[in-house]
């Protein structure tokens, strides 16, 4: 029994993360939901959507990314805010799918710290397609 209320928050805390449980304990492991298994599944055959915590995450740290990409739809074509459109995406990405977006991010880099020849400028095409099919099949 709690003696005082430190305690009693200590404890609380404890249950509410799951650190009050054993990791082999079917509440914490997941293995005793039913929704749990078909889920996974689900995500398997689907591509791996992305969870509510990492669309949460994407739509918070990308928040002003996305107002900057939608005012500047209004004001401008589509066609003139595409690098604002990557740098959204390259945002989301970090979050959703970390290794398309740490590829891209490389060779945007290299563009970028680039001092040669015009023909020696890489394309980041690819990687570009790769991230944001990623990002598609993520559902963010």
């Amino acid at each position: 029994r709690p003696r005082n209320a430190r305690e009693r928050n200590d404890r609380a805390r404890r249950v509410r993360f799951g650190c009050f449980f054993s990791s082999d304990d079917p509440r914490v492991s997941g293995e005793a939901s039913r929704v749990s298994v078909p889920r996974s599944m689900l995500g398997w055959l689907l591509g791996g959507r992305a969870t509510k915590e990492e669309r949460r995450t994407a739509a918070i740290r990308c928040a002003t990314r996305d107002s900057a990409l939608k005012q500047c739809v209004v004001a401008n074509s589509k066609e003139t805010c595409d690098r604002l459109a990557q740098d959204l995406d390259l945002c989301k990405g970090r979050v959703v799918c970390p290794d398309a977006a740490a590829e891209f991010s490389r060779c945007a880099h290299l563009v970028v710290n680039h001092t040669g020849k015009e023909a020696d400028v890489p394309d980041c095409s690819k990687q570009l397609r790769k991230m944001r099919a990623c990002i598609r099949r993520k559902r963010v």
